[in-house]
């Protein structure tokens, strides 16, 4: 199923990537939308 990461909000992307942990493209999408102010893990 290809979705449009674009119209949907942080939360709503961030939900569907919990759900489908499989899709690379959204994930990829949702890191990009990452604040570059937040706190950063190695």
């Amino acid at each position: 199923m290809n979705q449009n990461y674009e119209q949907m909000s942080f939360t709503e992307l961030r939900a569907y990537v919990v759900e489908n942990h499989e899709d690379i493209e959204a994930l990829r999408f949702l890191m990009s939308k990452r604040d570059p102010n937040s706190k950063g893990y190695p």
